[in-house]
């Protein structure tokens, strides 16, 4: 069940994710360039490592719009679907979610908490 939960999770990022940047690369056609080969050979080269999918053009576009012509700019793709996972577990966070009651969960530890006069 895990599992399941996490590859629904996962598609759901990544369509979510395309959908953002295809509107975002629509809006400004007039920034995207002809990709430049030297530049996406050193991305991928760079990136490939990490993920399958590399999205040069989202890179471009940031460089442009930035004006840094790095290669180390993250697609959300790749944040969102590896980085964020190892450093936060996906399952917890509703239940991380409401930090308004954690004194609550912590009855012995109530003074490690600010007063709440208004929840």
């Amino acid at each position: 069940m895990k599992t399941l939960i996490g590859w629904i999770i996962h598609w759901r990022i990544l369509i979510a994710c395309r959908q953002k940047w295809k509107t975002i690369f629509h809006h400004n056609r007039h920034l995207l360039k002809q990709i430049d080969a030297r530049f996406k050979q050193d991305y991928q080269g760079f990136w490939g490592q990490y993920s399958g999918k590399k999205n040069v053009r989202q890179a471009q576009l940031l460089a442009q719009i930035s004006g840094i012509n790095d290669i180390k700019f993250l697609s959300e793709e790749v944040y969102y679907t590896q980085v964020e996972p190892a450093l936060n577990r996906r399952l917890f966070a509703m239940a991380y979610a409401d930090k308004n009651f954690y004194e609550h969960y912590l009855r012995r530890n109530e003074d490690l908490f600010p007063y709440a006069c208004v929840r």
